[in-house]
């Protein structure tokens, strides 16, 4: 009797270090997805490329940032939407020429991520973005940027 409780102790404990395992590798996949995503956002934008980008953003993504104006030297919400990065990145195809990937010192974090939302930061040498993900018909895309200069 004791010898068949030890068996039962070991094959439930053995059950639950799979799920346990599998559990790990689902969040490790989903964090890679999240990685990937954020630097379609980041790189795509320095090189240029709007089908990067396109792959990044929700479609009601909005990005805002304090912009401070010099003539009154106050401050202003500037606010961004997915068509306007866009357009952005388009205009960005030769921002490169004068810099590599490597100089901007590109750095992607995965803060949290609970059921289909994250949380991340995304900065480089010129910007630093705090990121809200959300995984939307299957794809991990990014729903809110707040954003300021380095």
């Amino acid at each position: 009797m004791m010898k068949r409780a030890y068996i039962l102790i070991f094959i439930f404990a053995f059950s639950l270090t799979g799920i346990s395992s599998g559990e790990e590798d689902r969040a490790e996949s989903e964090k890679q997805a999240i990685e990937s995503i954020l630097l379609d956002y980041v790189e795509g934008y320095w090189e240029g490329n709007v089908e990067r980008m396109e792959r990044a953003l929700h479609p009601n993504l909005v990005k805002r940032g304090i912009v401070s104006l010099p003539e009154t030297g106050r401050d202003l919400m500037e606010q961004l939407f997915a068509s306007s990065m866009v357009e952005i990145t388009r205009m960005n195809e030769s921002k490169l020429s004068n810099v590599s990937l490597d100089d901007l010192k590109i750095r992607v974090s995965v803060l949290d991520v609970f059921k289909n939302v994250a949380s991340a930061i995304v900065t480089s040498s010129e910007y630093f973005d705090y990121i809200h993900l959300v995984k939307w018909n299957g794809y991990w895309k990014i729903v809110n940027v707040l954003w300021v200069r380095m």
